[in-house]
């Protein structure tokens, strides 16, 4: 049986009671069956209007998977951005994928804005300063190379293969974190790693922080 937990908020006035169009009314607008595509049926739901919060998530043996993220961040005009983080997977491995939208409260017209004039430019080198990923990984990169790669494959070739963005939706706030993703497809099918080799390429990067500017509609790298 799917579950759904609704927190709402209405403002009240002295001669009126009003609501304006919630997460849970513009996230219909959105064709969320496309943000996500892996093989798992939804089970549970939370809509936290107050914060503008959406989240789909499905019980896989006993354990709880999210598919669907979605924050709602309002603008100084009368817009709204939405972020839409959505699982992915494919016959390698699961990864996630990040959607715009700027919904017009006037209008209660919704578009999607391409990543580009959302967010700031970023790469994987960023997420690697002062990092031993790369060291650690220098000594299997022949042998990808010749398993999985081409002998032209360098480190950062790897760390492609390996990493993917993800973006952690907030609860409540205006920042939005990045994070990676991990396939293990190379150390489980291609070549053995070490355990505690691979220990250092799944948690020795950074997380990145954005914040967003509600005037300029777009988020910045943060400088905390």
């Amino acid at each position: 049986m799917r579950k759904y937990i609704y927190i709402l908020v209405c403002f009240v006035s002295a001669t009126s009671v009003f609501c304006q169009k919630s997460i849970s009314d513009i996230i219909k607008k959105i064709p969320l069956s496309t943000c996500y595509s892996a093989d798992l049926s939804p089970s549970d739901t939370i809509v936290d209007i107050k914060n503008g919060y959406y989240e789909i998530s499905s019980a896989y043996d006993k354990t709880k998977i999210t598919l669907i993220e979605a924050a709602l961040f309002k603008n100084t005009d009368s817009t709204a951005t939405i972020a839409v983080s959505g699982l992915k997977a494919d016959e390698q491995c699961s990864f996630h994928h990040i959607y715009f939208y700027e919904y017009n409260w006037k209008t209660d017209n919704i578009k999607p804005i391409a990543d580009k004039d959302v967010l700031p430019e970023f790469n994987l080198k960023m997420f690697f300063k002062k990092s031993s990923v790369k060291k650690t990984l220098l000594p299997y990169l022949k042998a990808i190379q010749k398993a999985y790669l081409t002998d032209s494959a360098g480190i950062d070739d790897v760390l492609d293969e390996i990493y993917s963005y993800r973006f952690l939706i907030p609860r409540s706030g205006t920042t939005l974190m990045i994070n990676l993703d991990i396939c293990d497809y190379i150390p489980t099918n291609v070549v053995g790693i070490k355990p505690a080799d691979w220990k250092i390429v799944e948690t020795d990067f950074k997380k990145i922080t954005l914040r967003y500017d509600k005037k300029k509609k777009r988020f910045f790298v943060s400088s905390n």
